[in-house]
């Protein structure tokens, strides 16, 4: 709104000024006078003129953008929320994992294992995964992050050299594998902090199928002249893993769990403007889906409630019977991908035909506070074909839509703004009488009246600047029957200031103004739309009688300077 102040008596004053002092330099010999004058001249001008249109006013005025052109062509004001999961590896972190195992003496065969002789055992292990939830169950993961740390620690009296290997863990078709020393007589030995990116890990060759991997030891040991005693313990720690993707089931989890706020200030009571009577025709409140989860996911809300403040009353959106997929009883089914690195656009609208938007408008609200839910596989296991990726994200993005079709009646703005005229002019009597003619052909479904007060520092009256209340200076657009402009109307309006009025005006601190609009013939319920190319050509004039004395010589010499 301040943005759009118009104090029009101070500019045109300074510009009224200009154009003299121009005059007076260019356009007389000053040689040819005497060193002091009185003038009177009468000066007419034109000052500004230039078009305004909707998009112009759009892209000056609208930096959130809360002016969209919808998808009928015309304009809607846009209201909007985003409710956006957590990251995938936040949702779905597969954790720190472990495998310990002992291989004691007693489960040995020492048989016939005499000094210098080399015997090879293998044992077989499974390294079952602790999920982000008990029903999870994963086929695969492509590794992009993670650790591995192997340590061993052994009491035999014997030298060992042990082999593990992760046979379904690969890079480039090569399974992990290590090797670890043990001296005989007790040793320990480790391998830290080998890098798993870029590791694939099947999880389907166990007996189990799912959530597990093979871990194969080969021990070899050496007899070293001791007993055939003592025990070996053997740890895997798989640390921080985290997934380019994963595949299999993942099971029931919280996608989002957030409330949001949306906040109409249209309908602020305490804002500098009001509205007595207004209809949108078909407000809509829309969610928009952007899914790259490859899972079955559903999307719903505990509640949308809209508060008025203006009626200090408060309703529920989802509360509107059977039929409206937004509560937890009734959800909507989210549409997933099936191909992998891509993602899903899904929508879900509820407009006048289908809920009770368009009451709740009706009522003012200043807010519409929700939680919103959404979660994976909602109906079970349907088989093992879900799948995500490291960027997939499950995002709602909540649109509270008033499309610019219906009427305004009585639309009250007003406004304050500072204004001191003694602060531009030393003497303003050289203004005996100035007029400004202000021409409108407006081409907006628009008509207003307007009227400013100027007061001084105790905000007293002193003068306005309109002479008649309520004086129109927009004449509304002629619309067809669909409300669409189909020709402009032009409106002249007069603003006099004479010298007696401009005394006043030096005492001014302040501009009140108030401008009263409506949409065309808003009061017999027209319904209207307004598209993005109306435009406002607007014209303003001045003209001037002035008094001015005038010190030839200073004028000389500073034109000479000049």
């Amino acid at each position: 709104m301040k943005r759009l102040r118009i104090v029009i008596i101070p500019g045109l004053i300074i510009v009224l000024m200009l154009i003299m002092h121009a005059c007076i330099k260019d356009n007389f010999d000053f040689d040819k006078l005497t060193n002091e004058v009185h003038w009177k001249p009468s000066l007419a001008a034109p000052i500004a003129y230039g078009s305004l249109h909707m998009i112009d006013a759009m892209e000056a005025y609208d930096s959130v953008g809360r002016l969209q052109v919808n998808g009928d062509g015309f304009l809607s004001l846009m209201y909007f929320e985003t409710a956006e999961s957590d990251t995938v590896s936040e949702i779905m972190d597969i954790g720190n994992q472990q495998l310990h195992v002992n291989i004691p003496a007693s489960g040995v065969d020492f048989t016939g294992f005499n000094t210098g002789d080399h015997m090879t055992i293998n044992r077989n292990f499974d390294l079952h995964f602790d999920l982000f939830n008990d029903d999870a169950e994963l086929d695969s993961i492509w590794l992009d992050h993670g650790s591995l740390n192997l340590g061993t620690v052994s009491s035999y009296q014997h030298a060992i050299e042990l082999v593990m290997t992760l046979p379904t863990v690969t890079k480039d078709g090569i399974p992990f594998s290590r090797t670890l020393n043990l001296l005989p007589y007790g040793s320990s030995d480790e391998d830290m902090n080998n890098d798993m990116d870029g590791y694939n890990v099947d999880m389907t060759q166990t007996s189990l199928g799912y959530n597990e991997i093979p871990v194969e030891l080969e021990i070899t040991f050496v007899h070293s002249g001791g007993s055939n005693t003592g025990d070996m313990e053997f740890q895997v720690d798989f640390l921080n893993p985290d997934h380019e993707a994963m595949f299999g089931y993942f099971g029931y989890n919280t996608l989002i769990y957030k409330s949001g706020k949306i906040d109409l200030d249209l309908f602020d009571p305490g804002g500098n403007w009001d509205i007595e009577d207004f209809k949108f025709e078909d407000p809509q409140f829309k969610v928009y889906y952007r899914n790259s989860y490859g899972i079955p996911a559903n999307f719903y809300f505990d509640s949308v409630i809209a508060h008025s403040t203006y009626f200090d009353e408060t309703h529920d959106l989802v509360d509107y019977g059977t039929g409206l997929p937004m509560d937890s009883t009734n959800p909507f089914n989210i549409t997933y991908t099936s191909d992998f690195g891509t993602f899903i656009e899904d929508s879900l609208i509820l407009d006048k035909n289908n809920s009770n938007i368009s009451e709740i408008i009706s009522r003012r609200p200043a807010w519409f506070k929700f939680t919103a839910h959404a979660h994976t596989n909602p109906y079970g296991d349907a088989g093992h074909n879900n799948f995500v990726w490291d960027d997939s994200k499950f995002i709602a993005d909540l649109e509270i839509e008033l499309p610019l079709w219906g009427y305004i009646d009585r639309f009250h703005g007003r406004d304050t703004a500072d204004f001191n005229l003694e602060e531009e002019f030393e003497d303003p009597g050289v203004i005996e009488y100035l007029m400004l003619r202000l021409t409108i052909d407006n081409g907006l479904p628009v008509e207003a009246n307007t009227q400013a007060y100027f007061l001084d520092e105790n905000y007293v009256v002193l003068d306005s600047v309109l002479k008649e209340t309520g004086t129109q200076i927009i004449a509304s657009a002629e619309v067809d029957g669909n409300g669409r402009v189909i020709s402009k109307t032009k409106k002249v309006t007069d603003v006099v200031v004479t010298g007696e009025m401009l005394d006043k005006l030096m005492a001014a601190k302040y501009l009140v103004y108030r401008a009263d609009a409506s949409t065309t013939n808003a009061s017999n319920d027209k319904l209207i739309k307004v598209y993005p190319e109306y435009s406002v050509d607007f014209n303003a004039a001045v003209e001037a009688d002035l008094d001015v004395e005038v010190d030839l010589d200073t004028v000389i010499e500073q034109d000479t300077v000049d």
